[in-house]
């Protein structure tokens, strides 16, 4: 009877050297990827010229069907914007007017004056025939359309139904992971009435 062949040690050393320098390098590899992402997940991103500075601390939001904001809603949809913001448009007629003076709002806050204006619109009879309203209507479909690309909401939600089924309400009752709107509103806030005590 025979004994089990064995590999020359050499051999066997090399394998088992193979196998352990792979076993290190994957460890390695582990732990340059728990690095990474530690590190990114610690990492507060500073603002790009020309964005609100804010800690943008991601909130989750559940949507839902309410009662509010309805068409005639005037109240509730003035509400949503801050303390001291006038959307009101002005004309700057000074020929040194500079852009770095002119007051700058959260995107936020353009997007909601436009659905608020569309919602107006919506409500005014003979809107169609109105060429200034036309271009409102025009200027905050391409501003909203330009927000929601922007923004990216990657959340899973089922598809419009155009038949209006009360079985498929698209949208309502999914999670979407959003930027604190009140940090935002309350920055604002802050932003606007030290403009204002200049």
């Amino acid at each position: 009877m025979q004994g089990p062949a064995y590999l020359p040690t050499s051999l066997t050393t090399l394998v088992l050297a193979v196998c352990m320098a792979i076993n290190v390098a994957l460890i390695w590899q582990d732990y340059n990827f728990a690095q990474a992402v530690q590190s990114h997940a610690g990492t507060r991103r500073t603002p790009y010229p020309g964005e609100l500075a804010i800690e943008h601390e991601p909130v989750i939001l559940v949507s839902y069907k309410d009662g509010k904001y309805k068409l005639d809603a005037d109240d509730e949809w003035a509400s949503m914007f801050p303390r001291g913001l006038s959307l009101e448009r002005t004309t700057n007629t000074s020929r040194t007017a500079s852009p770095h003076k002119t007051l700058r709002i959260p995107s936020l806050y353009n997007q909601l004056w436009c659905l608020n204006t569309l919602r107006q619109i919506h409500m005014t009879p003979g809107w169609a025939n109105d060429g200034c309203r036309d271009r409102q209507v025009h200027t905050c479909l391409n501003l909203l359309r330009q927000g929601a690309l922007c923004t990216g909401d990657t959340a899973l939600e089922p598809p419009v139904d155009r038949n209006h089924s009360p079985y498929k309400v698209p949208g309502y009752q999914v999670e979407h992971v959003c930027r604190d709107w009140a940090k935002v509103r309350a920055v604002t806030e802050a932003m606007l009435n030290s403009q204002h005590h200049r």
